[in-house]
């Protein structure tokens, strides 16, 4: 049983697996019908968490129920710890994450980097199996690639198809800058670049230029993400250590279709990307610096380098590490 059947990514997970795992999402009904609960865990070995903010909320009461009832059942919990803390503050969050880590036998992170910072951050059940298992890329799940018109898709948003197109994909992030990527931006002298930013928060703006475009966030279609993700040929990953953030599924997309990124010095990316990605460090001027050293040989190479780190990042891969860790927690409790 998963705590979040039918997302993106433990659908992408799961799909490698169809014939070797049963696999079953919480009953709707459930926290307001235990009884639903208890049936569907019949027969169920492992229950795994993914976000526990987005199945009970901050009631910590809901978690430590839920969390008894898989005791009893003599269910196992692995727990995907996607996050450090849930991206929205709540002083509940601290309490509830840290009950999750007392409770899993096993915990998968998506990078050492990450491994390491929870076990600073947290303590674990001692006989908790740890493993690193790379977030998947999305190439899979692109459609009608071949229609996709860079230059016609750009023209709606006022970019001049001349130019290189940078982007900025995702929803807004605490650790986020995006004030530095317009200040780089600006900063540069390169009159051939645009700068469209889709990760705005509700009232935050860009300042009006002919060469940025800026959009408020909102959940977008795949296949209007698609687009967006067709006419930018460069990718700003303009992240930070925030307290909160392991991980981005941005980098997903960004294996997933070989786009040339730049990124900023964050670990995580570090760790993920190597030297497949143009790092600018940690500030505007730093960005401003990348900018201005682009050139088609670069962005050739990196999209070279990103395609090349597509089978470390295959779904059947981290799916099959994944089934290992669930066979190892199972072994362990029947042995």
């Amino acid at each position: 049983m998963t705590s979040r059947y039918g997302h993106r990514y433990d659908k992408a997970l799961y799909e490698p697996l169809a014939g070797r795992v049963e696999h079953i999402g919480v009953p709707a009904s459930y926290p307001g019908d235990e009884t639903a609960l208890r049936v569907a865990l019949q027969g169920i070995d492992l229950f795994h968490m993914h976000w526990p903010e987005l199945l009970l909320g901050p009631e910590i009461d809901q978690h430590v129920r839920l969390i008894e009832i898989l005791r009893d059942r003599r269910v196992r919990i692995v727990w995907t710890q996607h996050n450090l803390l849930p991206h929205i503050q709540h002083r509940a969050w601290p309490a509830i994450y840290q009950l999750w880590a007392d409770a899993a036998q096993g915990v998968i992170h998506h990078s050492q980097w990450g491994k390491e910072r929870t076990h600073d951050f947290r303590s674990y059940r001692p006989d908790a199996i740890h493993r690193v298992v790379r977030h998947g890329h999305w190439g899979a799940i692109r459609t009608n690639e071949e229609s996709l018109d860079r230059d016609a898709l750009a023209r709606p948003y006022g970019m001049d198809p001349a130019r290189t197109h940078l982007g900025v994909l995702g929803a807004p992030r605490r650790g986020k800058d995006l004030r530095l990527v317009v200040d780089g931006f600006l900063a540069s002298d390169r009159d051939d670049l645009d700068l469209s930013i889709f990760s705005l928060a509700d009232g935050e703006t860009v300042p009006a230029h002919s060469r940025i475009h800026g959009r408020a966030y909102k959940l977008a279609s795949r296949a209007a993400y698609n687009r967006r993700l067709a006419f930018i040929d460069v990718l700003v990953l303009p992240f930070r250590d925030d307290g909160s953030m392991l991980t981005t599924g941005i980098i997903g997309d960004v294996i997933g279709v070989a786009k040339p990124a730049i990124v900023s010095d964050w670990s995580f990316l570090s760790e993920t990307f190597g030297d497949a990605a143009i790092v600018y460090g940690h500030d505007a001027e730093g960005l401003r610096r990348a900018l201005d050293e682009l050139d088609s040989a670069t962005l050739d190479d990196c999209s070279d380098a990103m395609r090349a780190l597509q089978p470390a990042h295959a779904w059947e891969r981290s799916a099959a590490e994944t089934l290992d860790l669930f066979e190892r927690v199972l072994g362990n409790d029947r042995g």
